[in-house]
């Protein structure tokens, strides 16, 4: 792996104070031709047999090494100023790799020594929105050892559930739950990338006490990543994404500066 230290950072990916905090996925008109890319975690003699980038040639048992960190999956939007063969050759480490939160203009003398160029060939992934943001995946979460099916159904007894509007609450009695795996699309930008998107997994939960249904979305916490649930929603994320890869950029709309840039 070749790195050359400080070289010319493009300045196109720097956010400031013009840019719009944040951007919303739901606002996308034409989700399959909005793309998102990724660059491999590992090479293509890894990826491919034979050097053939095609799904035919993919090899699916390396699938745990391409996306080694399935945890709030880093990705790229294309069609705005992020470029794939152009840029995603860069690498940033803290504090350039931080959140960047709105507001504030980024001075890049700041972070001089926060990225580096990595000239190391790696595949590139691309995905359609449409197959990333508020998709179900199978996730077999059940309660008793009878379910098998998903979704699933089970009758538990003083079930805890979190309303993150109204906070913790107890629920006493016989109450259903049916729990899904959902993937939301949120946008992250990062100090020294305003582009950086992240594929995060949640749970839906549905769970009807008497004749009221209370839905909620229940994001995959860092703490909770490593938890059997956990690791198997991530699973099945992965499981997902392996689906609906792309090995070839395919066309993409521009996005629009008034999708990203406040106005004069």
């Amino acid at each position: 792996m070749t790195v050359h230290d400080n070289p010319a950072y493009p300045v196109e990916l720097l956010p400031s104070a013009s840019h719009i905090y944040p951007l919303e996925a739901d606002s996308f008109t034409d989700t399959d031709k909005t793309i998102m890319h990724r660059r491999s975690d590992i090479g293509y003699e890894e990826c491919f047999y034979n050097g053939v980038i095609d799904r035919l040639h993919f090899r699916t048992e390396c699938s745990s090494e391409i996306f080694k960190h399935p945890y709030n999956l880093s990705l790229n939007l294309l069609g705005g100023q992020f470029i794939a063969d152009r840029h995603a050759i860069w690498r940033q480490t803290k504090p350039g790799n931080d959140y960047w939160l709105g507001g504030t203009d980024i001075n890049l003398s700041d972070y001089s020594a926060c990225y580096s160029q990595h000239n190391t060939a790696y595949p590139d992934f691309y995905f359609k929105v449409s197959d990333l943001h508020d998709k179900p995946i199978k996730y077999p979460r059940t309660f008793n050892r009878q379910s098998e099916s998903w979704p699933y159904k089970a009758v538990v007894t003083g079930l805890r559930i979190i309303d993150h509007k109204s906070g913790d609450k107890k629920i006493k009695g016989q109450v259903t739950e049916d729990v899904k795996g959902v993937l939301k699309l949120k946008h992250r930008p990062t100090n020294l990338n305003y582009w950086h998107w992240q594929l995060e997994a949640a749970t839906l939960r549905k769970v009807t006490v008497g004749n009221k249904e209370i839905t909620i979305l229940e994001p995959l916490l860092e703490k909770q990543k490593s938890s059997g649930w956990g690791k198997k929603l991530l699973s099945a994320q992965r499981e997902h994404l392996l689906s609906v890869i792309m090995f070839q950029c395919p066309d993409f709309n521009t996005i629009p500066k008034e999708f990203y840039l406040l106005p004069d």
